[in-house]
């Protein structure tokens, strides 16, 4: 099964609904909100009032590496974005996918686990 880091805001109320949907189908998938190590990245790390900061206070702590879906994707995760359609982030083209829906995401998922589990002779 893949690796998976879900990128999302804190205030995506379906971040929690796709992590869980993604581990019942066997999926390892990091989950920013409830890292399993302490090793892992939460916004603490960057400031203790992260949650009442201003734009450019997060704006600048955008600059912080950890801060970075980028930082899963070099350690060899898969990254992709579950996100309603809004405004294109262009950014988003250095993920995996881009899904609009949770089928969508199975439907990647599922061809992501068979092209790497077909032998190659």
């Amino acid at each position: 099964m893949a690796k998976v880091y879900v990128a999302s805001s804190w205030s995506n109320e379906y971040q929690p609904r796709i992590v869980a949907f993604l581990r019942e189908r066997g999926h390892e998938v990091y989950d920013f909100r409830n890292p399993e190590r302490k090793t892992d990245f939460c916004w603490s790390q960057i400031s203790g009032n992260w949650e009442k900061m201003e734009t450019d206070e997060y704006l600048d702590a955008l600059e912080h590496p950890l801060a970075e879906a980028g930082w899963m994707k070099g350690s060899g995760k898969k990254v992709i974005v579950y996100r309603r359609p809004q405004r294109p982030e262009l950014m988003y083209n250095l993920f995996d996918g881009i899904f609009p829906t949770v089928a969508d995401v199975a439907r990647f998922l599922k061809e992501f686990d068979e092209m790497n589990n077909h032998a190659v002779v």
